[in-house]
């Protein structure tokens, strides 16, 4: 990818236009859940030594932005992650579908429908994405 990247921004630097880039990417976790900013909100301390040492490399490091917009930009990530722990709605007890779930049960019969649909609805979301039917 690297030997591709470089060559795409000096096009476009130097007025040549867009490069459009194909790549494969896995994700063990899914495309967010491996994120190192969300499991950071998840696990704050067990995570936090892990970016760290990233973020004051790219700080320190020659080249790139001015140090003033790099800083300004770890800036923004940090307060971006502690406003996200200070987030009300992060607390179970305001957790939408829990709470829904919690009124449901006093409901199995509705409960037990909605659950149903919201399986048939997730599983026609996949079969029209991957171009197969799903039972």
């Amino acid at each position: 990818m690297t030997e591709a990247v470089g060559p795409a921004i000096q096009r476009a630097r130097s007025g040549g236009g867009p490069t459009f880039l194909q790549a494969s990417c896995v994700h063990f976790e899914g495309n967010f859940l491996g994120l190192p900013l969300l499991r950071m909100v998840r696990e704050p301390l067990r995570e936090i030594p892990g970016i760290a040492v990233p973020l004051t490399k790219s700080l320190l490091k020659s080249g790139g932005g001015a140090l003033r917009e790099r800083a300004a930009g770890i800036k923004d990530v940090v307060a971006a992650v502690l406003s996200t722990l200070r987030d009300p709605r992060r607390e179970t007890a305001n957790d939408p579908v829990l709470r829904a779930r919690q009124a449901l049960l006093s409901d199995p019969e509705r409960l037990q429908e909605l659950e149903a649909e919201a399986e048939r609805e997730i599983n026609q979301a996949l079969a029209s994405v991957s171009g197969e039917r799903l039972s």
